[in-house]
């Protein structure tokens, strides 16, 4: 009898509200539509907002959709950000709560591109709020914990305290949706909620943690901190709903909805039956200006209410309704704790045959959920490890094509560098080359010289020191013989050739040649002669002048004349050859 009781109060109460409800809001969109031509700028976005309000209220997705696509134009092509960012947020709202999730996963990237580009933080969080909520409906719990981090981190790096609240939101519902911890749960929560009381306005999305906070406190019946939280929440939602009706007139009814329902569970904790039933009457009256998708509040609620006051029989009712709400929606996870409840209602009851029926198709239900979700996982990482890999792909091929361009800048500059060094060295060595040809000529001038005169003033010798008559013998030597010529040139072959010993010989070079040694005298004779051998027009190779001016080791002729020149052998005959040729062009 009592069954039969409340399905005629629930047909009897909400059938006519909810009627006259969609009444009014088809009146509006009629009045909004008719008067539509004749507004443009600020005015006809503004009706056009109101126009969307009442199509979400009305439950209808494509006509919903329809209304949010054309405000979001209009309203950015007048500059509106406000209402074209609210637009766009909201037709990703809709594609979440009509379960077109193909649609938002693809659209919301841009819409949030959208969001950033007008600098409304609040839209682009909750646009990323809304993402966490479809992964973790659709158990993909790996994808909503990462993205709660990077949002976390994001709002941090952009300073957002209502990015970080809603964060800290996500992350309160993933301790009781996916790990079923309280304590952490709560803890993060309250941290949102304090962060959410730091901003300007009530958002909606303070208002759902609120819900949420204090349904986890019902749950493990902390009944003096939820009525304190109700308390806040109560304020909070009284601020939001005059800010609400003073911009547009309009009242929170869902959110007094969602606030109603949760104040009857401290009333059904402490027992008090005559005020939770107000509570219950004050959430119906809300929930008959709501759009349909509330009615899970309502059935959820009512279920609640029955149980805890021992009517098994009514809560059975608005299980059974609540079961087949979640099969319609898709639910299978929830529709498989109802059925659960369901048993326990039975058990309760001590009707024990339908309680183990319940919990057998409990069983059933929750293998194949079970097995969905371990599937669905697996799935998840499949995916994210294909995602990974062909990013790790993507920065190799990256960090390969940097390496490459960095290699090559390199390798630019090392060749410029070489190029100008290689010039300036060029300009240098031919100054050289003009300073060595100078001082040659100079040498050479000076040693005909000096052999004239010695020739003119032969007959004195013998009134000259000793030091002086054997280097002026030397010289001639040298001029007339160029005994240097020969590879085993030595001082004991000039000594004996000028008829004097080892010592006086040396003694004489070393005063009139700076201190030199007999053998580097000897050497820079040589040097010079391979000089004017290099610089001339000739077919010699460098390793038979070598050899023809007394030296028999390659090495120590190119050392020696490097360190004497400071050009090589090579160089020094190059410029050679480039003077002559410049030359021959400048006679020509």
């Amino acid at each position: 009898m009592r069954f039969a009781i409340s399905l005629f109060a629930l047909w009897v109460f909400f059938a006519p509200a909810l009627l006259f409800a969609q009444s009014v809001y088809q009146q509006k969109i009629d009045s909004i539509e008719a008067i539509l031509p004749c507004l443009q700028g600020k005015q006809r976005t503004e009706a056009l907002a109101n126009l969307c309000d009442c199509a979400y209220n009305l439950g209808d997705s494509l006509h919903e959709q329809k209304c949010w696509k054309q405000l979001l134009e209009e309203a950015d092509q007048i500059g509106d950000t406000e209402n074209a960012g609210r637009a766009y947020l909201s037709l990703m709202v809709c594609y979440f709560n009509f379960n077109n999730f193909d649609r938002l996963e693809a659209e919301l990237p841009d819409a949030l591109a959208y969001e950033l580009k007008i600098g409304n933080l609040e839209y682009y969080y909750a646009g990323r709020n809304l993402l966490v909520d479809m992964y973790l409906l659709q158990d993909r719990n790996y994808s909503a914990l990462q993205e709660m981090q990077a949002m976390y981190q994001d709002a941090q790096e952009r300073g957002s305290i209502f990015g970080q609240a809603v964060s800290l939101y996500k992350i309160g519902l993933s301790y009781i949706q996916i790990y079923l911890e309280a304590e952490p749960a709560l803890d993060a929560l309250k941290r949102c909620l304090e962060l959410f009381a730091l901003t300007d306005n009530v958002s909606t999305q303070e208002l759902d943690a609120y819900y949420d906070y204090c349904n986890v406190l019902y749950q493990i019946e902390q009944t003096a901190e939820l009525q304190q939280a109700l308390t806040r929440w109560k304020q909070r939602l009284d601020k939001a709903n005059a800010r609400s009706e003073k911009v547009d007139g309009s009242t929170l009814f869902m959110k007094y909805a969602y606030y109603y329902s949760e104040a009857i569970y401290p009333e059904l904790l402490l027992g008090n039956k005559t005020r939770a039933a107000q509570y219950l009457d004050s959430m119906d009256r809300m929930v008959a200006h709501c759009p349909p998708t509330v009615q899970s509040l309502v059935l959820d609620t009512r279920e609640n209410y029955f149980r805890s006051f021992g009517e098994y029989d009514s809560a059975l009712v608005y299980n059974w309704k609540r079961i087949q709400w979640d099969d319609a929606s898709g639910l299978s996870l929830l529709s498989t704790n109802e059925m659960r409840m369901r048993g326990n209602f039975f058990y309760l009851s001590q009707r024990y045959d339908s309680a183990a029926h319940c919990y057998y198709k409990y069983i059933l239900l929750h293998d194949s959920v079970e097995t969905g979700l371990n599937a669905n996982l697996l799935n998840e990482f499949n995916t994210l490890f294909k995602v990974n890999e062909l990013k790790a792909a993507q920065r190799l091929l990256y960090n390969q094509l940097l390496l490459l361009s960095i290699a090559t800048a390199l390798l630019a500059t090392i060749v410029l560098l070489l190029v100008v060094y290689t010039r300036r060295l060029r300009k240098k060595n031919r100054s050289l080359y003009d300073v060595i040809q100078n001082d040659l000529r100079l040498i050479d001038a000076r040693k005909r010289r000096h052999l004239a005169i010695l020739k003119e003033e032969e007959q004195q010798y013998e009134e000259l020191p000793r030091d002086v008559q054997i280097y002026n013998q030397l010289c001639l030597l040298m001029q007339e013989k160029q005994l240097f010529r020969d590879a085993n040139c030595s001082s004991v072959l000039l000594s004996k050739e000028l008829g004097t010993n080892r010592t006086y010989l040396a003694e004489a070079v070393k005063i009139h040649e700076n201190g030199a040694t007999v053998q580097e005298y000897i050497n820079a004779l040589r040097l010079e002669y391979a000089a004017q051998l290099l610089s001339s027009p000739s077919s010699w190779r460098i390793a038979d002048i070598e050899l023809m001016v007394g030296f028999n080791s390659r090495t120590t002729f190119y050392r020696l004349f490097k360190e004497k020149y400071g050009l090589s052998a090579t160089e020094f005959r190059s410029i050679a050859e480039e003077k002559r040729k410049e030359s021959n062009s400048t006679e020509a």
